[in-house]
Formats: structure tokens, sequence, C-alpha cells
């Protein structure tokens, strides 16, 4: 009878694909629009654009293939040159000074400042705001008749005569890299700044390591981090006890993530994985820490700040003061018996 039950069972079930082809398929359909998008007007373009490069096509004439002709002629150029080189003077200046700047600010914004919240919020305004409504900003702002710049300037008595930032030669890369970096530093500031303290050797096991490169004084770019190693495979004994801030590419990596130590998808391993194209950096954290994760930890950081607590601080301390007389008391009469 259990034979025949579990026939009929098995004939019963669909005969289709299962629930997970099903749904895959679901997908490649609803996804295929969009490649179908971007093969045509990204893909196809891109390439058909890379073949007209090695021919001498032009408007109402096919061209013929002439292989690095093309590429030969505009190196030859000095326009071409001058190109390169101020493309390489802007991007090396803009990222030295975002690395230099940007470190600093997030150093600044991870102390306990007044309204830290809004000034971690107000940094993103750039790098959240639109590139054509950034342009147009800052086009006014270097704008030599009415910007505001030279009406301060002007103001202030530093100059007498409007100052055409973007039309002088000697100020046009100065100006064009400080609206770069304007436009572009917050990514840097978001970039991850972890907090780290050294722990006992045989607690690394319960916290995430990093293998530290000094910076200077408690400041370190994080080379590898490791989610709870064993104290004899452990990089060091800098642990993670601090908080982060991201860019939002960590969701992507998280995404990608397998299972990590304990089964868990750890945020430990989703950071090492972005250390091959984001730099990961770390202040060494100085001052009292209390460990929240354990019950000893908890239990002393209620105290404590039960105690500065301007509520009950003081009528906590005089509970803690009388439980202490009276384990003294409860000691002094056990020896007495």
């Amino acid at each position: 009878m259990a034979q025949q039950q579990l026939l009929q069972k098995t004939e019963a079930r669909p005969r289709g694909g299962t629930i997970r082809r099903r749904t895959s398929t679901l997908g490649y359909l609803l996804v295929a629009p969009v490649v179908i998008c971007l093969l045509v007007l990204v893909v196809y373009p891109f390439a058909f654009a890379i073949w007209i490069s090695f021919t001498d096509r032009v408007i109402g004439r096919p061209g013929q293939f002439v292989g690095l002709a093309n590429f030969a002629y505009l190196f030859g150029q000095s326009s071409f040159q001058a190109t390169v080189r101020n493309t390489i003077v802007l991007v090396v200046a803009v990222q030295l000074l975002k690395l230099v700047a940007s470190m600093g600010i997030a150093l600044l914004l991870n102390q306990p400042i007044r309204a830290r919240q809004f000034w971690r919020s107000l940094i993103l305004l750039p790098w959240a705001m639109p590139a054509f409504v950034a342009y147009m900003t800052w086009k006014l702002l270097y704008d030599p008749l009415g910007g505001a710049f030279n009406m301060i300037l002007i103001g202030t008595g530093l100059v007498n005569v409007h100052v055409d930032f973007l039309g002088t030669k000697e100020l046009a890369m100065p100006s064009v890299i400080i609206a770069t970096f304007w436009r572009g530093f917050p990514f840097w500031v978001i970039s991850f700044l972890a907090a780290l303290q050294n722990v006992p050797l045989e607690q690394t096991n319960q916290y995430g390591i990093v293998r530290p490169q000094s910076l200077g004084v408690r400041m370190h770019r994080i080379a590898d981090i490791v989610e709870k190693p064993q104290p004899e495979s452990a990089p060091s004994t800098l642990g993670v006890v601090g908080r982060y801030i991201f860019n939002p590419e960590i969701f992507d990596y998280l995404e990608r993530t397998n299972q990590g130590a304990g089964g868990e998808i750890q945020l430990t391993d989703a950071i090492a994985a972005m250390l091959d194209t984001h730099p990961a950096l770390a202040y060494e954290f100085k001052g009292k820490r209390y460990d929240c994760g354990s019950k000893l930890g908890y239990l002393q950081a209620s105290i404590v700040y039960a105690l500065k607590h301007p509520t009950v601080a003081k009528e906590f301390g005089s509970f803690i003061t009388q439980l202490q007389v009276d384990k003294h008391q409860r000691k002094l009469g056990g020896q007495s018996a």
C-alpha cells in the first residue's frame, strides 16, 4: 500500500521543469531586453568604432584598411601630446589631493564631534549631485564677471580686476583640479576606515584580524583581513573592533561572498575581496573599550555608563557601594563562623 501511494505521488508531480529551472528561465527572459539594448546601443557601436579607427573611412566613403596609420598620425600631433600631458597632470594631482584630504576628513568624521551624523551626510552632497548640475555650479562660480569667486576676491580687496579662471593658461588647470577634486572626494571619504585595537593572541579567534602596513602613528593600510583566525595562523593581533565607513560597492561584494567562518556570510571576507581594487585604511583605536560581544564586557559597559548617567549615576553608585559592603560583611561573617 505504501509503495502504491508513493507511486501515485510520484506520478502526480508535474512533468515540466523544476521550480528553479522555471525561475531561471523567467530571469533570463526578464534580463533579455536589457542585454539586447546593451548589445545594440553599446557593444556594437564600440566594436564598430574600433574597426573604423583602423581605416581611412570618412562620411560618404567606405574607406580602406590602413592599420595603425591613424594612430601614428595622432601621436605625432603636438596638440594630442599636450592633451596627454594635461590628462596625466590632472589625474595625478586630483588623486593625490583626494587621498590626503579625504583621509584627514574621514579621521575627523570618525571623532565624537557635535552633529557628526549631519556632517557625514553633508559630505556626500558633491558625490550625489548630478554631473551636469556640478558642472553648471562650478561654471557659475568661476564666471569672470558675476561669479562668486570674483565677487569675493574683489570685495575683500585681494584683486582689483576680474579674474578669468578658466580662460587663463596659468589658472585653468588648478581650477579644473579643484572642481574635479570637489566632485569626487566624497567617494574617498566614505571608503572604509576601520578602527583597530590590539587583542590578546589567544582571543584572535573572536575578531576579524588584519595584516597592517603602517602609514604613520596609529594609521595603517590594510593588506589583508581574516575573520576569526586561530592564534597560530593570525596575521597580527590587531582586531577590528570599531565602525566602518564603506563605499556602496561593498553590497556587490557581499552578494558574491560565500559562507565563511561559522557558516555565515562574513563582512570581513567581502572587505578582503575589495582590497584588490579599493584602498582600505584603518586607525588604531586609543582609549578604553568594552567588548559587548561577551557577557562580561556587556556587564562592564553597562556599569560604567550607568555610573556616568546624569540621572541614575548617584543612586546606582550607592547601590554598587552597598553591594560591596554586603559582600564584605558576608565574608567577615563566614570567617567568624
